[in-house]
């Protein structure tokens, strides 16, 4: 940029290869402050930040779900002659595959739900609907 601001010029850049971006597809680009000279320098972010497995969330709602006492007592009995650190894990998997499953169900039910509500809104919009 000039001293006036009213001319930019297009030095602020980096060349990448497409073969290079398909072996880093997690790089980042960053255009830093320009705080001593007229060009804004630009930083190429390689680095993956790993923080290792994602912890295991118990949600208060599930709680309150019919079947999910079930759950706990199948899982409870199933692993009965265990230490109780490898019950606990065993257990831990058995609720994140019964989470999937709910979750996959609800899914279903709702665009059903969906489709029911798509359906009304066309027959209020025809008006055939009594």
């Amino acid at each position: 940029m000039n001293k006036a601001g009213t001319k930019f010029s297009k030095l602020d850049r980096f060349l990448l290869s497409s073969n290079g971006s398909n072996h880093i597809p997690d790089a980042k680009v960053m255009v830093l402050d320009r705080k001593w000279s007229d060009h804004s320098p630009i930083l190429l972010h390689l680095r993956k930040d790993d923080y290792g497995p994602i912890p295991f969330k118990f949600f208060k709602s599930w709680l309150q779900r019919p079947n999910f006492d079930d759950v706990i007592v199948s899982g409870l009995t199933e692993f009965n002659n265990v230490k109780l650190h490898t019950k606990l894990k065993l257990l831990k998997n058995h609720i994140k595959s019964w989470a999937a499953h709910t979750r996959v169900t609800e899914k279903t039910r709702l665009s059903t739900v969906m489709e029911l509500i798509a359906e009304i809104d066309c027959k209020l919009d025809s008006g055939s609907a009594m």
